[in-house]
């Protein structure tokens, strides 16, 4: 059973982010008074980048049709980044206006879910604030979820162009991020290997993009093996099948999984590395 419910997240992001501010045609719930000076900041990279032009002190990170994210390098305080979402068409305002913030694409799940997991003990980047920008009627033109800037690199960039001995001691030291979601009962529905941060020494590690995570009262082993099988297809282009042939046992071992379990168990991981699920499919897998 799911032990986060839109009530529960409500109560961790309003424990977690308990300083709140309001201006005009704005609102936002922040970690601390410390960065309210950097609201109009935040608000000018976020109207600017909504209208395709950045801001010196901005370097956007990824764009799609509805989402924004950008590092934030404002003038008197440490970078952040930024996931805007913009509200442009009538469905999204539809959308907002029938489940308001807690519908998954406006960023306050992927907020609440940060904060749920780091509360389990599962590395995560520590979130700063969520705010709406450009209210009119109630509805926001944007909304906003703030978060630590990680000076970090992706597991995927790391692993690309190593060796095989290299990429082997790298995906060891992601073992202990998987157990951390299996023991948390932390189904992460897009663990690819860009979903995971750290530094070339395999330190730092911090996990990515839970906007569609799913919470439950007891750890599956169902979950660990689509864990380690989408992980491993992720990364197929460049890691050799034998380097993950290698990695599995460990996974096994790392999460005490019974000698007798674990020809089933490699079947399934097997098989979660080859499939091609939608992520609704992949949120039902339990």
């Amino acid at each position: 059973m799911s032990v986060a419910t839109d009530a529960t997240k409500h109560d961790a992001v309003s424990q977690a982010l308990g300083f709140k501010h309001k201006a005009p045609r704005t609102w936002w719930w922040l970690k601390d008074e410390s960065l309210v000076p950097l609201v109009p900041e935040l608000i000018d990279a976020v109207e600017e980048c909504g209208k395709g032009s950045v801001p010196k002190n901005v370097v956007p990170l990824r764009e799609c049709a509805r989402k924004t994210i950008f590092r934030l390098d404002p003038a008197g305080g440490p970078s952040l980044v930024g996931k805007a979402c913009y509200l442009r068409t009538l469905r999204l305002k539809s959308q907002f206006i029938r489940r308001g913030f807690h519908y998954p694409k406006f960023g306050f799940d992927e907020g609440s879910n940060l904060v749920l997991a780091a509360a389990k003990g599962i590395p995560v980047p520590e979130v700063w604030g969520y705010g709406h920008v450009g209210i009119r009627l109630g509805i926001p033109t944007a909304t906003v979820l703030l978060l630590e800037y990680l000076d970090t690199s992706p597991l995927e960039t790391l692993i690309e162009n190593a060796t095989e001995e290299k990429q082997g001691e790298l995906l060891a030291t992601a073992i202990p991020l998987v157990i951390k979601l299996f023991r948390a009962g932390c189904h992460h529905v897009a663990l690819k290997s860009d979903a995971i941060m750290m530094r070339p020494d395999g330190t730092d590690l911090k996990v990515l993009d839970l906007e569609h995570a799913k919470f439950y009262d007891e750890p599956s082993t169902q979950s660990l093996a689509f864990h380690a099988g989408f992980l491993a297809g992720s990364a197929k282009a460049f890691v050799a099948d034998e380097v993950f042939d290698r990695w599995f046992p460990k996974v096994l071992d790392a999460a005490d999984v019974p000698g007798g379990e674990r020809t089933a168990m490699i079947e399934r991981i097997q098989y979660y590395r080859t499939v091609r699920l939608s992520r609704r499919q992949r949120e039902m897998i339990r």
